[in-house]
């Protein structure tokens, strides 16, 4: 039967293959459970974001858990990999057995794995599991997440929300640990864990955007204290936003929540914890006094892009740029006069011609070894640096950034002072970098390529007075803003910026005063589609005020800003063992507008949201690709619901849009015209002085720089 004689030799090849692919496997699958003994002997657990959620946010929190079996001495990497590449944080582990350990630690947004290493034994490494994208937004709770809660829904924007729960050392860490959350929830024994450091980064935390919801007996951080958050009652002063039991969908007229501005943020008292008392429960009341908030909402994709080319310009600014054009210049025409005509005339008097094809290699050799000995000698591994100083509403946040390039191919250290730090480091092309603490000082080791820049962008809140006091008056005629500098240095470059509105004091010196008008009536109309840089200084601060004007000062409304830069003076900054060239600081400063009987379109918080599919933003007051849009507009205390006035079609954008906005009575969407009707009693303000607006049709893109809510004084009114 020789027919069969190809068929048993192709059995016979099959069985060989998969004899091959079982011994092959076979490492793999004995690694396998060894792998997961060592996770088991050494107790390791790791979760990533809060209670293993993460909604969105540049900020992930990392807890990792060890209660090993028998005594641990090792290294503990935590590495985050994102499309900008890697980061690794450090941290020394020593363990005796059954001793737990807990290290909490806020690592750029990314997939995020945990490895541990001992000397003698296998690297063990664990991927951390996450819940990404689901909630349209999260509220923590400081401490454990509550039990017996209701679901979280705010049911103007038809977002679904989570609780979940903050362990206080997060807040201890950085201001940063507030980035995921939209708001925060506190009580009195959880307040009571947190250090005056801790209160000071929760304190940065909510005057950057997130909100704070606090039950009526706490103690407020002194910084982020308003009249409207005495402790221990929610009896309210005049003109402050309550929502009663009534309007919360509850029985009875007692008031449950009080609300006060916080910076970009708000303060909400309210009578009852989650879960617990007659607010407690409901979900209509939470998702009044919670929801999506500026943290989690549209991002500035733009902003993220541009950071890496504004590093640059630092570089090139501070002296550590790649050779100019008439240095090369100058290095090419040498060469070529040398090659050519020095080298005919010295073979031509030699009478050596022949000889020319010895010289010419050699003369390009020499050049060559010259070039390269000049680029890798004459410039040393360089770094330029920079600062800012952020307060808003009287705290302060540092932001320091360091840029770092090199002739060779290699690992470049940036050394702060300072171990209170949070770090992120930029480098294009996916490089790895690593972030450790050790005698108070904080290193970034980056891995970068020949000539490559890469930087480090290091946060903390501070408790320094601010050098420029801001007084704020906005009216119906624009804004009136008076800068002092309070300080014992000049500040130079002065500007006040309010939206996309901006006038220039100048240099103050020390006890000086100068006053601006801006503005007017209405919020002035942006082009979406110029550079969102436009107007920056051209020197080193110029960086900063970009990674300003990325996060809080994005152009809205609602704060007035004032604006200047000091000269070097040196931040302790190092790359490798040399000082980093100071660039100087940039200050800046935001203030609320002072109460008036006539609220500006210029004191109306604005933030917008956007959903569907991937959202472009061509800059920070535009939105593209969006099925719908919306603002929320949140009204000061004092203001007189029956005299808002609707600026809402000021818009840049083209194609049809189709505005609307929400009646929290009656619970429906519907025209401005009915919600915010002139000369009558507005239907679209909710008890907290919030105001939905919603947009639909072709966002392409929906602009919204100049679409803003003021009210009208009596004078005007009458």
């Amino acid at each position: 039967m020789p027919a069969a004689h190809p068929a048993r030799r192709a059995v016979a090849w099959c069985a060989l293959a998969l004899l091959a692919l079982a011994a092959a496997a076979s490492p793999a699958m004995a690694a396998q459970p060894d792998a997961d003994r060592a996770v088991a002997e050494l107790g390791l657990r790791v979760e990533a974001g809060y209670d293993g959620r993460h909604a969105g946010g540049a900020w992930l929190p990392v807890e990792v858990r060890l209660d090993p079996a028998r005594a641990l001495a090792a290294r503990l990497t935590v590495r985050s990999r994102s499309v900008s590449g890697v980061q690794q944080v450090l941290r020394e582990v020593e363990a005796t057995a059954r001793t737990p350990r807990v290290y909490r630690l806020l690592v750029p947004s990314g997939s995020v794995s945990v490895i541990l290493e001992e000397p003698d034994r296998e690297p063990v490494e664990v991927r951390a599991q996450v819940e990404r994208g689901g909630p349209g937004f999260v509220v923590g709770v400081l401490g454990a997440a509550p039990q017996g809660a209701p679901a979280l829904r705010a049911e103007a924007p038809g977002l679904d929300g989570a609780w979940v729960g903050v362990d206080p050392a997060f807040v201890e860490l950085s201001p940063a640990a507030l980035e995921p959350l939209d708001a925060l929830v506190v009580d009195a024994a959880s307040m009571a864990e947190l250090s005056d450091d801790g209160r000071r980064n929760l304190a940065a935390g909510v005057t950057a955007g997130t909100d704070l919801v606090a039950v009526s007996d706490v103690e407020l951080p002194a910084a982020i204290a308003s009249p409207v958050t005495t402790p221990g009652t929610l009896e309210p002063v005049e003109g402050a936003w309550t929502m009663t039991a009534a309007q919360a969908g509850l029985e009875g007229d007692e008031v449950v929540a009080v609300a006060g501005a916080a910076g970009r943020g708000r303060v909400v008292a309210v009578a009852d914890a989650p879960g617990s008392g007659l607010a407690g429960g409901a979900a209509e009341f939470w998702g009044a006094v919670t929801g999506p908030g500026g943290r989690t909402a549209a991002t500035s994709e733009w902003a993220v892009d541009r950071v890496p080319y504004q590093f640059v310009r630092l570089l090139a600014d501070g002296g550590g740029a790649v050779p100019g054009l008439p240095w090369l210049a100058v290095f090419t025409i040498a060469y070529v006069l040398v090659v050519g005509p020095v080298n005919g005339l010295v073979l031509a008097r030699m009478r050596r011609r022949e000889l020319a094809w010895v010289t010419v290699p050699l003369v390009t050799v020499v050049f060559t070894a010259g070039a390269l000995a000049g680029v890798s000698g004459s410039r040393p591994p360089g770094g330029v640096t920079a600062s800012a100083t952020v307060w808003i509403d009287g705290v302060g946040v540092d932001h320091d950034i360091v840029m770092a390039r090199a002739p060779s191919e290699g690992e470049r250290t940036v050394t702060l002072p300072g171990a209170d730090w949070t770090v992120t480091t930029v480098a294009d092309g996916g490089r790895e970098a690593t972030v450790a603490t050790a005698d108070g000082q904080t290193r970034a080791t980056l891995d970068l390529a020949a000539l490559q820049p890469g930087g480090v962008v290091a946060t903390r809140a501070v408790d320094t007075p601010p050098p420029l006091t801001l007084d704020v008056a906005a009216g119906p005629d624009g804004v009136s803003a008076t800068v002092t500098n309070a300080g014992g240095d000049p500040v130079e470059d002065v500007i006040v910026r309010a939206a996309t509105a901006s006038a220039r004091v100048g240099t103050l010196l020390p006890g000086q005063s100068g006053t601006v008008e801006l503005g007017g009536e209405s919020l002035p109309v942006a082009n979406p589609y110029r550079d969102a840089f436009e107007g920056l200084r051209q020197d080193g601060p110029a960086t900063l005020e970009a990674l300003v004007r990325a996060g809080p000062m994005d152009g809205g409304p609602g704060l007035v800003w004032a604006l200047g830069t000091r000269p070097a003076s040196g931040n302790g900054a190092r790359v490798e063992t040399e000082p980093a060239v100071d660039r100087g600081r940039l200050i800046a400063v935001a203030r609320r507008p002072a109460p008036a009987a006539a609220v500006s379109a210029f004191a109306v918080d604005r933030l917008a949201i956007a959903d569907g599919g991937q959202v472009f933003r061509p800059s920070p007051n535009a939105v593209e690709n969006a099925t719908e849009a919306f603002l929320r507009f949140r009204l000061p205390p004092g203001t007189d619901p029956d005299a808002v006035r609707a600026d809402l079609d000021r818009g840049d954008g083209q194609g049809a849009i189709e505005l609307t906005v929400w009646d929290p009575a009656a619970r429906r969407w519907v025209p401005v015209a009915d919600g915010l009707p002139d000369g009558g009693p507005p239907t679209a303000i909710g008890p907290l002085g919030e105001v939905w607006v919603r947009a639909t049709g072709e966002l392409y893109p929906f602009e919204f720089s100049g679409r803003g809510l003021r009210a009208t004084g009596a004078e005007e009114a009458a």
